[in-house]
């Protein structure tokens, strides 16, 4: 078999999965991968999909050791050079807020479930100081930072494809705009008679 799911009777809720790399050409043995997944059966299958889909592709690539935060560290400081001093600054923060929720995470093996749910959680516990989320226009910066490292790390060869691609990030808020009755225009300018902007208010808010 080219892959199957057995099942962890000792960790509810967790599958492996096992895969043939094919035969090893120096030794002639066969070669296997093994994966975690934490979840139903059907999202250890669907994984086992995905892999099965990259050997056919040859888009598959060996799980390595490092991890999004280690690639983080680096990344920052292979593109510092084309960053002015501010935005390099503000990377450099962001990746600060990133680390600790997705840092330990392989880069082969980070998922666009991964970085919708650190969205999700940055917009109500996403401040350092705990005390509430951040704005859906700074979780969104967050999200472009992510997605600008993880297309260089395709496009250097670490990743088959950027998850980042796959993910909704929130949209900044459209103020709401608060127009004045009829009402409250006559009673606004009533007040400023006096002010010696009465003319002026009366172009804008009349005359328009």
């Amino acid at each position: 078999m080219r892959g199957h799911i057995v099942q962890r009777s000792k960790h509810k809720g967790t599958y492996s999965i096992k895969i043939s790399l094919g035969k090893d050409p120096a030794t002639g043995k066969y070669k296997y991968q093994w994966f975690t997944v934490q979840g139903s059966k059907k999202d250890a299958e669907k994984r086992l999909s995905e892999l099965l889909h990259q050997l056919d592709t040859g888009s598959y690539m060996k799980p390595g050791k490092q991890t999004l935060g280690d690639y983080l560290a680096e990344w920052l400081k292979n593109v510092q050079g084309n960053l002015s001093p501010r935005t390099s600054e503000g990377y450099e923060t962001i990746i600060k807020r990133i680390i600790p929720n997705l840092g330990n995470i392989p880069l082969t093996q980070l998922k666009p479930g991964d970085l919708q749910r650190y969205y999700s959680d940055s917009l109500t516990t996403g401040r350092l100081n705990g005390a509430g989320g951040l704005s859906p226009l700074t979780v969104r910066h967050h999200h472009t930072l992510l997605h600008r490292a993880l297309k260089n790390a395709m496009e250097w060869g670490l990743i088959s494809r950027n998850p980042a691609d796959a993910t909704h990030p929130p949209r900044p808020g459209v103020s709401a705009i608060n127009i004045m009755s009829e009402n409250e225009v006559l009673a606004f300018l009533e007040a400023a008679l006096n002010t010696g902007y009465y003319s002026l208010y009366y172009t804008f808010l009349l005359q328009a």
